[in-house]
C-alpha cells in the first residue's frame, strides 16, 4: 500500500430507497466518487433513553481528501435522519485509486 490517502464516510439510512436517493445526490454533487450500499442491517441503539431496534441500510462513501469537508456538509444537509451517524476517517489507498478519485472529483 502506498502513502496515498482518501477519506471514507460511513452512515446509515432507513431503507434501500433512501440509500439510493442519497447516493444519487452525492454522486451528482461530485462530493464523492463511489458509494457502496449494504442492505439488511439490524441496528440496536439508544434513543431518548429507550433501547430501539430497526432495520437499516448502511452506506460506505469514498471521496478525495480535498472533497471531504464538502461531503460532510452535504451529508448534514441532505441526510434523512434528525441525528445522522456520520463516521469519517482517512484511509490509505493505492495511487491508482487516488488518481481515480481525483480524476472524477477535481476537474
Amino acid at each position: 500500500m502506498s502513502s496515498y490517502y482518501c477519506t471514507v464516510f460511513y452512515t446509515t439510512v432507513s431503507d434501500l430507497g433512501q440509500a439510493q436517493d442519497l447516493s444519487q445526490k452525492i454522486l451528482t454533487s461530485k462530493s464523492a466518487a463511489c458509494v457502496n450500499i449494504f442492505e439488511k442491517m439490524h441496528s440496536f441503539y439508544l434513543w431518548e433513553q429507550e433501547i430501539q431496534q430497526a432495520s437499516e441500510v448502511s452506506l460506505l462513501i469514498k471521496t478525495s481528501n480535498i472533497q471531504a469537508d464538502r461531503l460532510q456538509a452535504f451529508l448534514l444537509q441532505h441526510h434523512p435522519y434528525q441525528v445522522p451517524a456520520l463516521l469519517r476517517w482517512d484511509a490509505q489507498t493505492t495511487d491508482a485509486f487516488k488518481a481515480y478519485l481525483d480524476g472524477e472529483l477535481i476537474k
